[in-house]
């Protein structure tokens, strides 16, 4: 984060590591609180990904060959950091 003299405030980008870090000393605004959960969710959904063993497609894919299996799990992660798709449930959860 950077200070401004003349506002006497610190700017930044609004970053997942810096949101977190600020909900841990305040509470933070409705709006702001819930983007940080989205994107905490998201975050995890990528982790969860970058594991899978089987991935699938979250959307078909443009290509016309199949991709490898790497180039799927790259596929979704990136759908869902991109925000295209709405990140998949943990399979722990739903039962």
């Amino acid at each position: 984060m950077k200070w401004s003299r003349q506002t006497q405030t610190l700017s930044g980008s609004a970053d997942i590591e810096l949101l977190n870090r600020l909900a841990g000393l305040v509470n933070l605004p409705p709006s702001i609180e819930a983007e940080r959960k989205k994107l905490n969710e998201v975050m995890a959904a990528v982790d969860r990904e970058r594991m899978n063993p089987k991935p699938e497609p979250l959307i078909p894919p443009p290509v016309k060959v199949s991709p490898f299996t790497h180039q799927v799990r790259g596929y979704n992660m990136a759908l869902m950091t991109f925000g295209l798709v709405d990140p998949p449930k943990p399979k722990e959860a739903e039962k």
